[in-house]
Order: structure tokens, then C-alpha cells, then sequence
């Protein structure tokens, strides 16, 4: 096992990530859930989407912190990535680490608190986490390809707009201007962070020059499976976003027996 280790920092990596599931699971989930129950609308909700509103509030948090610190680390240690397998910056593993512990306890939340009922991409989260959770330890005992692990964290810019999206829709709001324009910015930020950074991040990988860079990854190379689930994922959920686009600019027709005007489906 210890063979496996070659990372310097793993030590610093592992007590990060724990830190952070201590501080979303004891912490930041109790303290969203007890500012939730000061909001009326949130009163009046039944309990299952009670529990999706605190898990929501709590993702925003690291949503939020997340976008910040990897953005940072893009720009601040761009000349560290040159070398894009393993280049290395000590702030990039600890961002990353930082994020494993928030999937570990939304994870643990997911399953004690949620069920397939209660939510419709209930199974796709359960994946999605599960994929991270799985193949981050790696990279954690290596140190590599932490550059291509921020590109995916940067995708958490639209995590703010889909929880709000979701609230507003439960709160009975998704006929307002502010459902609309926060659907438009869910559709950009969620196009150019998750869809539109799948090429450079693809062709980068594939068309590196750095081919014993990429020899040295061994074993660590079939992590890549991970990603490409999720970038899966991430299409069908675009592929959602698209169509609630489409289908609000979609023209009213009138019904042949009463003439009121309904939206087309």
C-alpha cells in the first residue's frame, strides 16, 4: 500500500478532506438547515423537499468557495500546469482535496436523508458523487493530473443557478422574471464550465507531448473512466436545461373548445 504513496503532500491531502467533511456535516449543514427554518416559504414545504432545500443550501457553500479557490489556482499557477499530468501546486491539491470532503458528506446526507422519491436525479447524484469519491484517492496518493482535476471543479460555477432554479421552482415562482433570467445564466454558465471546456480538456489528454508524463501515470490512467461518466451526466442534464429553455419560448395555441391559449408541450 505504502508503494502507492508517492505523494508528498498525501498526509496534508487526507486532513483537508476530512476537515472539510467534518465542517459541511457537522457545521455548515446544521447551520443552513436552522437559517432555513427562519424563511416561510420554506414552512410550508413538505418534508421531503425540506430536506433537498438544506442539501442545496449546503452545495451552494461549496459551490460558491469551490469556484473561487479553483478559478484562483487556474490563474495564479498557470505556468505550474505547463507540465499538464504533473505539474504540481500544493493550493490546487488542497482545493481538490477540500471538494472530496464535501462529496463525502453530501454523499453520507444523500443516503441517510433522500430516496428516489423525493428526488429525480437522485440515482444520477448518487453516480456522480460515487465516481469523485472513487477516483480522487488516487490522484491524492500520486499528485497527478491535479490541473485536470481543477477544470472539473471550475464546473461547480453553475451550482449556484441550479439550486436557485430548484427553489424557485418549489416555491411556486417558475412563471417570474427571476426564474427566466436565472434559467439563462444556468444555461451559459452550465454550457461554457461543463460542455464547452470538454474538448480543450479531451484534446489536451490525448494530444499531449509529454508522452512520458503520460507513461508515468500507469495504473492512474484508468481514473479517466470517471470523468467520462460524468461528462455523460453532465450532457443529459444540459440536454434538460435546453428543453425547459426551449419550452418556455415555445408560442401559445388555443385549445379547439374552449379557445384559451395554452403552452404546446
Amino acid at each position: 500500500m505504502m508503494e502507492w504513496i508517492i505523494n508528498p503532500d498525501f498526509t496534508a491531502n487526507v486532513v483537508v478532506a476530512f476537515s472539510s467533511f467534518a465542517f459541511f456535516h457537522f457545521i455548515a449543514t446544521p447551520i443552513v438547515r436552522y437559517c432555513s427554518t427562519e424563511q416561510e416559504v420554506y414552512k410550508t414545504l413538505p418534508v421531503e423537499n425540506q430536506i433537498q432545500w438544506c442539501s442545496r443550501g449546503v452545495s451552494t457553500v461549496h459551490a460558491v468557495i469551490c469556484t473561487f479557490l479553483s478559478s484562483y489556482v487556474l490563474l495564479v499557477d498557470n505556468e505550474t500546469y505547463q507540465d499538464s499530468f504533473w505539474g504540481k501546486s500544493f493550493l490546487g491539491e488542497m482545493t481538490v482535496a477540500f471538494t472530496y470532503g464535501y462529496m463525502l458528506s453530501d454523499l453520507v446526507y444523500l443516503v441517510m436523508e433522500l430516496s428516489p422519491e423525493t428526488s429525480d436525479v437522485y440515482y444520477a447524484s448518487i453516480l456522480h458523487h460515487f465516481m469523485f469519491i472513487i477516483c480522487e484517492p488516487l490522484l491524492m496518493c500520486s499528485g497527478a493530473m491535479t490541473h485536470y482535476a481543477l477544470m472539473r471543479l471550475f464546473a461547480e460555477v453553475s451550482t449556484p443557478f441550479v439550486n436557485f432554479r430548484w427553489k424557485l421552482a418549489v416555491s411556486g415562482k417558475k412563471h417570474t422574471q427571476v426564474y427566466f433570467y436565472n434559467g439563462l445564466a444556468l444555461l451559459f454558465t452550465f454550457f461554457f464550465s461543463r460542455i464547452l471546456m470538454l474538448p480543450y480538456v479531451y484534446m489536451r489528454m490525448l494530444f499531449s507531448t509529454d508522452i512520458e508524463g503520460y507513461r508515468r501515470l500507469g495504473w492512474i490512467k484508468l481514473i479517466m473512466t470517471g470523468p467520462a461518466i460524468v461528462d455523460v451526466l453532465n450532457i443529459f442534464w444540459f440536454n434538460r436545461i435546453v428543453k425547459g429553455i426551449i419550452k418556455h419560448f415555445k408560442p401559445a395555441t388555443a385549445t379547439p373548445t374552449t379557445g384559451h391559449h395554452v403552452k404546446t408541450n
